[in-house]
């Protein structure tokens, strides 16, 4: 680990030359080895706390956008069933609802059988 013995010898030159003695103490490279690692748990949980408030941003951004997706496709279904109820043709009724042939011609199906 080149990091860590060159942050080793900058510690023992610190504590020759006599500076941050306040910081670096007795303990010397231990009291830094210390205060990086707690530094770097900070920093890691500061970024994991940044990133779950991101991911739930995302999370409820996603979350309204497919809810009016689905609450638009589900309008339309109650159009379509009106418009098949009152007798409009399954063609006009793909036209004015975004619904597919496929998707309409099912309900159809399925209201003919109710009935």
């Amino acid at each position: 680990m080149p990091g860590l013995e060159a942050l080793e010898k900058a510690v023992q030159i610190c504590k020759q030359e006599g500076y941050l003695k306040d910081i670096i103490g007795q303990e010397g490279f231990a009291t830094v080895n210390y205060d990086l690692f707690s530094y770097d748990n900070q920093l890691r949980w500061e970024g994991r706390e940044e990133g779950r408030k991101e991911g739930r941003k995302e999370g409820k951004k996603e979350g309204k956008k497919e809810g009016k997706k689905e609450g638009k496709k589900e309008a339309s279904r109650n159009v379509a069933k009106k418009l098949l109820e009152a007798g409009i043709p399954v063609e006009t009724i793909t036209a004015c609802t975004d619904l597919s042939l496929k998707e309409v011609t099912m309900m159809r199906k399925t209201l003919n059988t109710e009935n």
